[in-house]
């Protein structure tokens, strides 16, 4: 008989720490202390991720080396929300260009990236991924510009203001949903670096 209940007892150990592991797993992720701790990067993007309410400019490409001239140019819009969002209305101006406004019915889904270019052929663009968008170069001059706004009419959304100078070559510029800004550094297509048409990577 104390045999028995040895083994009983034996058993019933693992199982009451079983139990008590699981509630911890499952309440750990809701607090944000409690999740900062062992994963300190994930927790700053899920709360950054929080703080953009609408579409945003979440990556340019400036100066590309893998193509000639500003055929590898490419702006990447995101849309940090739960919902479709048209863009019916809405435009991007830089300075001293006429701007480019989209065409009725473009949207970005919830969660998804929109891909603009000049040029829609991987080939002449340095091996971009599907573009979305193509637009003329005479609209939109990232290289020769230190502004770039998104509009919703007549109203700024967001406004990136950048030296000239301190643009890279062969990488690109990457606006995290916190706002702070990194340099691409995954390779794509034909060589240059960055994220086109897919969530941004720092650090």
């Amino acid at each position: 008989m104390l045999f028995l209940l040895g083994l009983l007892a034996c058993e019933s150990t693992p199982k009451n720490t079983e139990l008590t592991e699981v509630p911890a797993v499952e309440v750990a992720p809701e607090p944000t202390k409690g999740t900062a701790a062992p994963s300190p990067a994930k927790e700053e993007q899920t709360v950054a991720i929080s703080t953009r309410t609408s579409v945003y400019i979440s990556e340019i490409m400036p100066f590309p080396t893998k193509v000639d001239k500003f055929r590898g140019e490419w702006i990447e819009l995101t849309n940090p929300t739960d919902k479709t969002i048209l863009l019916d209305g809405f435009n991007l101006q830089s300075k001293d260009d006429s701007g480019l406004t989209f065409e009725t019915g473009t949207s970005i889904a919830a969660g998804e990236q929109l891909l603009l270019a000049v040029r829609k052929s991987p080939t002449g663009n340095g091996g971009l991924p599907k573009v979305d968008v193509v637009y003329k170069d005479s609209m939109l001059k990232i290289n020769a510009t230190d502004w770039i706004e998104l509009k919703q009419g007549d109203t700024v959304i967001e406004r990136l203001n950048f030296e000239k100078g301190d643009l890279p070559s062969g990488k690109s510029l990457q606006f995290m949903p916190d706002k702070s800004t990194c340099e691409g550094s995954t390779l794509y297509g034909d060589g240059d670096f960055g994220t086109p048409g897919k969530s941004n990577q720092c650090g």
